[in-house]
Order: C-alpha cells, then sequence, then structure tokens
C-alpha cells in the first residue's frame, strides 16, 4: 500500500498530501503532527496544508478518531488549508470538529487552487 506523505516544506508549511484512510496512516500523522506541534515556539501558529486529492473526504469517524489522538499546545494556533474536489468535505470537516472541540482557522480549496491555498496559509 502506498503511504501518505507528511512533511515539512521549505516555506514553513507542515504538507498531509492523503493517500488511504486507513488507522496505520492516521496514527503516523497524529505522531507526526503532535511531535512537530511540540517543537514549535510558544505562541506560534502551525500553517497545515491537507491534500486528500487521491482519497477524497475521510469518513467522519475517521477524522473524529484522528482530531482525539492529537497532544497539541493550546499556545499554538493552527492554520489549515483544505484541497479536496469532494463538497461535502467543507461539511463534514466542520461538524467533526465542531464536536472535537477542536478550533483552528482553516480555509477549503479545489485541487486545482493549490497555489492559492499556499498563500493563504503564508498571510499573516
Amino acid at each position: 500500500m502506498v503511504k501518505g506523505i507528511f512533511e515539512l516544506l521549505d516555506n514553513g508549511i507542515y504538507r498531509a498530501y492523503w493517500r488511504s484512510h486507513s488507522a496505520e496512516e492516521i496514527q503516523a500523522y497524529a505522531e507526526w503532527l503532535t511531535e512537530a506541534n511540540s517543537k514549535l515556539p510558544v505562541d506560534s501558529t502551525m500553517r497545515i496544508l491537507h491534500n486528500y486529492r487521491e482519497v477524497g473526504t475521510p469518513p467522519f469517524n475517521r477524522i473524529k478518531e484522528t482530531i482525539n489522538k492529537f497532544n497539541l499546545r493550546p499556545d499554538v494556533v493552527l492554520r489549515i488549508a483544505h484541497i479536496s474536489d469532494d463538497i461535502s468535505h467543507q461539511l463534514i470537516l466542520q461538524n467533526v470538529t465542531l464536536v472535537a472541540g477542536m478550533n483552528a482557522n482553516r480555509k477549503f480549496f479545489k485541487s486545482s487552487e493549490e497555489a492559492k491555498a499556499i498563500a493563504w496559509l503564508l498571510e499573516d
């Protein structure tokens, strides 16, 4: 099975390129994000680019499962851009993050708008 790519880009954006919604991939992502978050300076912003082009929207329960695995610092602001052509993606993510109590500044973009998503993430 092809694994997702979780990496820090040169511009400071944390990129999650999803290739499955398996429990193993979700666990790898949660560990990667928690570790990255723990290393950020106090009162900083963590910019995350989620790309779901290959796999579409994760199931509601998988998103909630992922969020519950995070150990994120409260002083770090999350700014998250989601790339997906699935219209239901936005509604699902908004609802599950509300249920899980995850506070993040997020915006949704189509596959053709990756450059726009990156520009938005890098705004102050």
